[in-house]
């Protein structure tokens, strides 16, 4: 989810950055996640960039796309291995529930050796 937001964050630069010459751009600005207020873009090379915890910094085009572009690679690489982790544990499981089953089952001909044993 995280991903998708700051890959839209990144189309969403490049297509106002891309728009030249066209001056006072009209735009919708969300006040809440369900007001829009109208606006317009002044300047489409300059944007606030939320940096986290409530703190906007002031980015150009290409800063702005680095930024988001950084926080991709970092959700990349971690999904890969978060993945890795959950692969390892996976197998790990596999492997104990199989001894457990091998154990239970040398147990169950144990128990039946004995039973037969005592008849």
């Amino acid at each position: 989810m995280a991903k998708s937001k700051f890959l839209e964050c990144v189309e969403d630069i490049k297509r106002v950055a891309g728009i030249d010459g066209e001056a006072q751009q009209k735009i919708l600005i969300p006040g809440s996640s369900s007001l829009y207020i109208p606006g317009t873009v002044v300047d489409n090379q300059k944007f606030m960039v939320d940096i986290g915890t409530g703190y906007y910094v002031e980015k150009g085009t290409d800063d702005a796309i680095a930024f988001y572009q950084k926080k991709i690679d970092k959700l990349n690489s971690e999904s890969v291995q978060i993945q890795n982790i959950i692969k390892d544990k996976s197998q790990t499981s596999l492997l104990l529930e199989n001894q457990i089953r091998q154990a239970a089952i040398r147990q169950h001909e144990e128990m039946s050796k004995a039973n037969a044993a005592k008849v």
